[in-house]
């Protein structure tokens, strides 16, 4: 995938394993910014997966990472440019016992109104867990879509 990408991304040396697949994290030289490329290689109906995303895209939230373009990888899969939040995710929480009210209450909340703000749009979030919602730099919390 990594020789697929456009030209105006410039690898880092970040690359996380996901579920679905890996994530790289680049910078798009021309907006000069931080990005997350998800590259998903199992897709039995790319059609109906680009069509869902396109409509995922529509979804505006603080809440919620936002998804900025498609990369059509041919073989090697699908690709999907997205927010790349530099903060932690929420498996502190998950695991700290007892937990911490005041913060708990507070990511509960964030995580609500994400899930919320989808199903006001009338999708539903596939992948809550722990390690999928991450905080942006002002402490913001944004679930996947």
């Amino acid at each position: 995938m990594t020789s697929r990408l456009p030209g105006r991304y410039e690898i880092t040396n970040d690359v996380y394993e996901g579920g679905q697949g890996k994530v790289y994290i680049c910078k798009d030289k021309h907006l000069d910014r931080l990005v997350a490329i998800k590259v998903i290689k199992d897709i039995n109906d790319k059609k109906a997966l680009v069509r869902e995303i396109a409509a995922i895209r529509e979804i505006k939230s603080k809440h919620i990472i936002q998804i900025y373009d498609l990369i059509d990888a041919e073989k090697n899969g699908l690709g999907l440019v997205e927010e790349f939040l530099s903060g932690g995710n929420v498996e502190p929480f998950h695991k700290s016992n007892p937990f911490p009210t005041q913060p708990y209450l507070k990511v509960l909340f964030q995580i609500a109104s994400g899930v919320s703000d989808i199903h006001s749009h009338g999708r539903v979030h596939r992948d809550i867990k722990p390690t999928n919602m991450k905080f942006n730099d002002e402490g913001v919390l944004n679930t996947p879509s």
